[in-house]
């Protein structure tokens, strides 16, 4: 597989969790930063089922279905190639939150797009990470969320 594939694929999940952390009293503009990193992580999902549908399956969806079949039969025990279709999904979610919704996600369809979002990402990573990858993206997981639990405020 190209090294592309993989790359934007790395580079997609550390775009998706840099732009989850919360960081407001860490970093200055951390808001406008966090909308950047989210955006380019998106369109870098885009690229990455691009270069997989070209590079990996040469233009091939019967092929991309089967790979995604063999991978979801090798790690969870179901042959199912229906995963190709949540990656779309995963891109057309992410990119409507990215650029047509304001940060932090408010309505209910919003918090249900998010978390649509974290297990799409932790059920890819399970399917098609090695295991260093996985434990990597789950230790990032757990951090990302640590950073967005609300800590009770101290009064004077």
């Amino acid at each position: 597989m190209s090294i592309a594939v993989y790359a934007t694929a790395w580079i997609a999940g550390i775009l998706f969790f840099c732009s989850r952390l919360h960081l407001p009293g860490v970093v200055r503009h951390w808001p406008s930063a966090a909308s950047m990193l989210d955006r380019l992580g998106a369109v870098t999902l885009w690229i990455h089922i691009i270069a997989a549908y070209w590079l990996a399956h040469d233009g091939s969806h019967q092929e991309a279905i089967e790979h995604v079949a063999a991978r979801t039969e090798e790690t969870i025990g179901f042959r199912n190639g229906m995963g190709i279709y949540a990656n779309f999904a995963t891109a057309c979610v992410w990119s409507w939150l990215a650029f047509f919704t304001t940060p932090p996600p408010a309505s209910l369809v919003n918090r249900c797009a998010e978390i649509f979002l974290w297990s799409m990402w932790i059920f890819a990573s399970i399917v098609f990470a090695q295991t260093v990858s996985a434990w990597i993206f789950a230790v990032l997981a757990v951090f990302v969320l640590a950073t967005r639990i609300k800590r009770p405020t101290r009064s004077h």
